[in-house]
């Protein structure tokens, strides 16, 4: 019977980082879907400055909208991007520790 705790503890140790993969998954998805929702609003938004700074009351320039709409989702793109590349680092570093 030696063999059978080797193989739990290992067969526990497998579970445990499926475990930690699956909620590492969830927590980026909701983070995701945070993004992409802004994103969302942001695009459909008659009145961007009243979506960016709903306590500010700021005139609304429909001639400026567009491109400042394609700034600000060009912006939260870059830093969705740089958001996750430095999860990945973290990620790889904590397994390359362990």
């Amino acid at each position: 019977m030696m063999v059978a705790e080797p193989q739990e503890a290992i067969r526990n140790s497998q579970n445990s980082y499926r475990q930690y993969v699956l909620n590492y998954d969830l927590l980026i998805n909701h983070q995701r879907q945070t993004i992409y929702n802004y994103r969302q609003r942001i695009l459909a938004s008659p009145n961007i400055f009243a979506t960016v700074l709903p306590q500010k009351t700021v005139a609304n320039n429909s001639e400026s909208k567009p491109y400042l709409k394609s700034q600000l989702v060009r912006e939260i793109d870059f830093a969705w991007a740089n958001y996750l590349e430095s999860l990945e680092k973290t990620k790889n570093l904590v397994n390359v520790r362990s």
